[in-house]
């Protein structure tokens, strides 16, 4: 399939094409951009909810960790405690009072909740994996063991971190049990006897991690999340729900110590979390939520959809407006258009067709189109005139040199002659009269500059003054910026031949003839101005409408014509007489250069020949 040119597509494919590509694409960039602002805003806001709730949940559970912590003070500080501790036994009957009514006396009035069975404690409205048991070692040797509440401290003496915490100034020390079947927070505790201030033993106090779970299970997003508790060493103490059995906790402890609390983006395989964490201020342990981002998502379904249905009426609204404005802008193209190839093949004139409205550069090419029709027209006008005048002037041409030879021959043989015979005015009438020819038939060009034209006049003016016999004062005025000007040719010759044959010579008072040529305005202005017999009134409108309408003979009304032709309407001949006083011929041509008026004719002669 072969695609076509984009220059043979027409303008309003090309603009509905453009339009709504770019519309489309800054339309898709900014519902984009829009989505995935408000994404992230929606992701950040989860985060932070994600965190303030981990925040609460970490204060409740350090809340009861301190109550804990708190009632252990209690049963530290009681010195009867301590004394019974400290006894040495020597009989059952004082190991029976110590344990009936001191150790487990003490114990379940601090521990309220708890009971002893089977020789632990373990709360009364608790299930036994939500127990909370508190276990003391002791140290004195004469105190039998009961193996449950009270143990053997050499037990203790075995594990690493009891030497850790006997070398360290801690009050507490928090461990993660999961020795049994339920997990428990193990907190533990030196009992001092005050008086002789040697250590008397351990409380050792597991917490169920059960009695926390609770706390999630009231939260929406801890119940579709996962719930992680870390201790300082990076092992899991509980997680809620279970710990998955493909889930890597690795990462996920490290991430949650790079501070006390944040909140960032976590993958697991192929599942994607927020992540939160916040550290206990009681254990120092880390706390761990993880919610799955397509929950999020979720969430953004409402703005999913908003952003959809804005983008699709914003997509059909670019359309239908790029529609009509490709309509609206090439409606008024093809009505150029259409003017130009009705105008092609008719030759219309521009206004003659539907005029397209506007001020932009539509109504201004619509505009300049009328302007440049008209002008075509006239410059048709103008040249099919102009071919006229050419046709005639060449028959007149070819009339006046009939045989320019014999004629040049005949003349200097006349020339020659009047020289011999002393007829001085007859040689120099001749001559002037064989230069006249010569300019005048000069290769038939039908350009002058205007000293050539003013020299040819001199000579004119002494050959009727010769051929007329009639005497008078002939005066020029010309400017000398006039010099580089080129005009027609002959076109002074005519009115200069009418001043003297009508004006001056039925007069028979002294006559005087003044030619003047000036510039003005870009223009070039002469006055031909005799004092001779002048024109009526009748006859002078006659002679100025002859001249307009092209009625007169070759004369006045064929320089008219040539002017008008060539320059335009703007310039030709106007005539001011009085009767019995004279008359004023002034003629107003363009100032051109030779350059400028053969530019002039070609372009005339090259429209002619198309």
């Amino acid at each position: 399939m072969q695609w076509p040119k984009l220059h043979d597509i027409s303008l309003r494919k090309k603009l509905m094409f453009s339009f709504t590509t770019i519309l489309i694409g800054a339309i898709l960039a900014i519902s984009w951009s829009s989505y995935a602002i408000a994404a992230r805003y929606v992701e950040q806001n989860e985060m932070k909810w994600l965190l303030r709730n981990l925040q609460q949940a970490s204060n409740v559970m350090d809340f009861q960790l301190t109550v804990y912590m708190k009632k252990s003070d209690i049963l530290f500080n009681n010195t009867l405690f301590q004394e019974t501790l400290a006894q040495t036994y020597t009989d059952i009957d004082m190991v029976s009072n110590a344990y009936a009514n001191v150790i487990y006396k003490v114990i379940r009035s601090i521990f309220e909740e708890t009971g002893y069975t089977e020789g632990s404690f373990s709360t009364k409205s608790a299930t036994a994996a939500e127990a909370v048991i508190p276990v003391i070692y002791v140290s004195n040797d004469s105190l039998p063991k009961d193996g449950g509440g009270i143990r053997d401290m050499q037990e203790m003496a075995a594990k690493p971190w009891y030497t850790a915490f006997l070398s360290s100034k801690k009050t507490f020390y928090w461990l993660a049990d999961q020795s049994g079947q339920s997990t428990y927070i193990s907190m533990n505790r030196k009992l001092m006897d005050f008086k002789t201030i040697k250590q008397l033993g351990l409380l050792n106090l597991n917490i169920s991690t059960g009695i926390f779970k609770g706390i999630f299970s009231r939260n929406d997003q801890f119940v579709s999340g996962q719930i992680f508790y870390f201790d300082e060493s990076g092992q899991t103490v509980f997680s809620y729900p279970e710990q998955p059995a493909s889930f890597q906790t690795g990462e996920l402890s490290a991430h949650a110590w790079d501070g006390k609390e944040g909140y960032f983006k976590y993958k697991n395989g192929s599942d994607n979390y927020i992540a939160a964490y916040t550290t206990s201020e009681v254990t120092g342990w880390r706390l761990v939520s993880l919610y799955r981002t397509d929950l999020v998502a979720e969430k953004l379904a409402p703005i999913t959809k908003i952003t959809l249905i804005v983008l699709v009426l914003t997509l059909l609204s670019s359309f239908i407006l790029t529609f009509f404005v490709s309509s609206a802008i090439t409606k008024r193209i093809s009505k150029v258009v259409s003017k130009i190839r009705r105008f092609q093949a008719k030759g219309v004139d521009g206004e003659e067709l539907r005029s397209v409205t506007g001020n932009d550069e539509i109504g201004v090419l619509d505009s300049s189109f009328v302007q440049m029709t008209k002008r075509i027209n006239e410059l048709i006008q103008h040249d099919y005139k102009s071919k006229l005048v050419a046709r005639s002037m060449e028959v007149e041409l070819l009339q006046a040199q009939i045989n320019p030879h014999l004629l040049y021959n005949t003349l200097a043989l006349i020339k020659r002659k009047a020289k011999r015979l002393g007829a001085e005015d007859i040689f120099q009438t001749t001559e002037r009269l064989i230069f006249f020819y010569r300019n005048f038939l000069h290769n038939g060009e039908l350009i002058t500059s205007v000293s050539e034209e003013i020299s040819m006049i001199r000579d004119y003016i002494e050959i009727l003054k010769f051929t007329y016999n009639v005497q008078f004062e002939a005066a020029f005025q010309i400017e000398e910026s006039m010099e580089p000007c080129y005009t027609i040719k002959l076109f002074l010759q005519p009115i200069v031949e009418n001043a003297i044959v009508h004006g001056l010579r039925p007069v028979h008072t002294e006559g005087r003839l003044d030619i003047k040529g000036y510039r003005s305005a870009g223009n070039v202005v002469f006055q031909v101005t005799d004092n001779g017999a002048g024109i009526p009134g009748e006859q002078l409108d006659g002679l100025n409408k002859a001249m307009l309408d092209g009625s007169g003979g070759y004369g006045l009304s064929n320089i008219m014509k040539r002017i008008k032709l060539y320059f335009g309407e703007e310039y030709g001949i106007s005539i001011e007489s009085a009767y019995g006083e004279g008359t004023v011929v002034t003629v107003v041509l363009p100032f051109m250069t030779k350059e400028e008026i053969v530019r002039l004719l070609r372009f005339a002669d090259r429209l002619s020949a198309e």
